[in-house]
């Protein structure tokens, strides 16, 4: 992406509290998908936990291209392999499956991040993105911290 476009986020991160930026960026990153098709309670939900996800490790590093790359990573596994909708959008699939029930668990038609279990493995994820910069670059693990 050119600079222009990421200069809001590494402004926003650079000039507030981290913590801070980073509920402010995830509140913008889960607002924008408020327009897809599908969105549910639960969808919002879990696009919130995945603006963190997608912005811890730039707290940490400074670089975007971590963020870029787990964000692509995280559309086409689900997507492009498993055949999921990715956020209420239907794409090409190397997995052709059909759900026998839409419902909370599986995400219906938003897709697998309207789960259920797509929020237990963004808060999963949160925690093992968070404990490894700590100990990486602070080195600090929860335990150390509580």
């Amino acid at each position: 992406p050119p600079r222009s476009t990421l200069f809001p986020y590494t402004t926003l991160f650079r000039s507030v509290n981290r913590w801070i930026s980073l509920i402010i960026s995830s509140s913008f990153f889960s607002v924008v998908h408020l327009f897809n098709s599908d969105i549910s309670i639960i969808g919002f939900l879990s696009i919130f936990l995945a603006g963190v996800m997608l912005g811890m490790p730039f707290l940490y590093t400074q670089n975007i291209w971590y963020s870029i790359s787990l964000h692509f990573s995280w559309n086409v596994v689900q997507g492009t392999l498993y055949g999921f909708h990715v956020s209420g959008q239907k794409i090409y699939s190397v997995i052709n499956q059909t759900l026998s029930s839409e419902n909370s668990w599986n995400g219906g038609k938003f897709g697998f991040e309207g789960s259920i279990l797509s929020i237990i493995l963004e808060i999963l994820a949160v925690y093992y993105i968070w404990n490894y910069f700590n100990r990486r670059y602070l080195g600090k693990t929860l335990s150390k911290t509580n």
